[in-house]
Parts: structure tokens; sequence; C-alpha cells
């Protein structure tokens, strides 16, 4: 991975030194053609990380915080997974975890809108 990064960092310099950025290392716009080009090429960044806070939305249809809960992250071909300390797996912000408490508060009202 770190090898893949290495190689797509340094195609994004020539491809920026392409496009006429060479001499400005601390551009604005160099850093933006950079980082196009590595999203372009399948560079991600998570919405999250591991030991981050997770709100679920329980059976009681109440909103818990669970404190550093993350404990892994899946790439999946739609979007992200996450697996809590209890190696409970959900995709966020669709059904029961959610990064935030506004966010779970939200789709709990919206869920009983619909019910």
């Amino acid at each position: 991975m770190k090898e893949k990064l290495i190689e797509l960092l340094m195609s994004a310099e020539i491809n920026a030194e392409e496009q006429g950025f060479f001499n400005c290392h601390r551009s604005k716009v160099k850093a933006e053609c950079i980082a196009d080009y590595l999203l372009a090429n399948g560079v991600i960044q998570l919405p999250c990380k591991l030991g981050d806070d997770l709100y679920w939305i329980n059976d009681e249809y109440e909103v818990k915080c669970q404190k550093n809960a993350i404990a892994g992250i899946v790439v999946t071909n739609d979007g992200f997974e996450i697996i809590d300390t209890d190696n409970n797996r959900d995709k966020l912000g669709t059904r029961y975890a959610y990064l935030t408490h506004e966010e779970a508060e939200k789709a709990l009202k919206e869920r009983e809108k619909v019910e």
C-alpha cells in the first residue's frame, strides 16, 4: 500500500509539472492538482478512524453512544461498513450506525415518520 501511494505521489508530481506547476512547491493549485490526481486513481479518505465513537439506534429506538467503538472499517463496492467492538457490522449512516449523535437522532426521526 505504501509503495502504491509513493508511486501515485511521484506520478502526481510529474502530472502537476506537466501542467506548469513546476516551481510552486507550496502552491495551493499544485496541491489541488495532486489531490485530484490521487482521488482519480483510487486513493480514498475514510469517513472515520479506528477508535472513533459510534452512535447506534438500538432495538428500543434509542440512540446510544459507544465510546471508542470502531474496531474495523471495510471498504465495499458501494461505500463503507464499520465493525464495532462487539463485532457488529453495519453500513455507516444507513440503518443503525452513525458517526454523530445528530445524524443518529435525525435518522431516528425520519424512521418514526415512515412507521
